[in-house]
C-alpha cells in the first residue's frame, strides 16, 4: 500500500468550492494560503510514486519502475506550478486541477494494482511501454511541441485539451495508445501562440 497523505480537499473541509462543476475558486473565497497548502499536499502525495519505484523493486519490473519515476516527476512539477500560481493569487481553475489530480491518482492506483510481477508478462510489458511513451509525449508537450495549436479552431483546442485530460487519467494501455495517436494528429495545426492549460 502506498503512503497516502491526507488532503484537505479530499476531506471536504473547503466545502462546495471543491465540488466538480462549481465555478471559480475565487468566487468561493478560497484563499491563496489554503490553495498553497493543498498544492503542497499533492506534491507530497506524488512523491509516493518515487517511493513505489524505489522500495517495491520485487513487485514491479525495471521498465515499469522507470515509467513511475518519470510520471511522478511530471506530477510533482504540476503541483509545484499550481502552488506558484496560488502564491500569485491566480486561483481560477484551481479546483478543476485538484479534481484532475484525484482522477490521476485513481488511475495510478489501477496501474499499480494491475502491473505487478504477478500479472502476465505481456500485460506488464504493454503497461510499461505505454507509460514510457506517455512520459515522452508529455516531455514534448511541456517543452512546447504543441504550442502552435493555440490559434487552431476552438473545437480542435477543446478536443485537444480533452484528450490531454484523458491521457493523464488513462488506466488502460490500449485506450492510451489511441489517445496518443489522436493527439499527434493535432501537430499539423499551425500557430505561433502557446497554449494555456488552465
Amino acid at each position: 500500500m502506498l503512503p497516502n497523505t491526507p488532503s484537505p480537499a479530499c476531506d471536504s473541509w473547503l466545502g462546495d468550492a471543491w465540488n466538480p462543476g462549481v465555478a471559480s475558486g475565487v468566487a468561493y473565497a478560497i484563499t491563496p494560503d489554503i490553495a498553497i497548502r493543498e498544492a503542497d499536499i499533492w506534491h507530497e502525495r506524488w512523491q509516493a510514486l518515487d517511493w513505489a519505484s524505489t522500495e517495491l523493486q520485487p513487485v514491479y519490473r525495471i521498465p515499469f519502475r522507470a515509467a513511475l519515476r518519470g510520471w511522478g516527476d511530471r506530477l510533482k512539477t504540476l503541483a509545484l506550478q499550481l502552488g506558484d500560481r496560488a502564491r500569485r493569487g491566480e486561483l481560477d481553475g484551481f479546483h478543476q486541477q485538484i479534481d484532475q489530480f484525484k482522477r490521476i491518482q485513481s488511475a495510478n492506483s489501477e496501474w499499480l494494482l494491475h502491473s505487478t510481477t504477478s500479472a502476465r508478462r505481456e500485460a506488464q510489458d504493454l503497461a510499461a511501454e505505454f507509460l514510457l511513451n506517455r512520459n515522452q509525449f508529455f516531455k514534448r508537450y511541456d517543452n512546447g511541441a504543441f504550442d502552435h495549436l493555440a490559434r487552431a479552431p476552438q473545437a480542435d483546442r477543446d478536443r485537444f485539451n480533452q484528450l490531454i485530460d484523458e491521457l493523464e487519467t488513462c488506466a488502460q494501455p490500449r485506450q492510451g495508445v489511441q489517445c496518443l495517436s489522436q493527439l499527434e494528429t493535432f501537430a499539423l495545426k499551425i500557430s505561433p501562440t502557446p497554449l494555456r492549460r488552465f
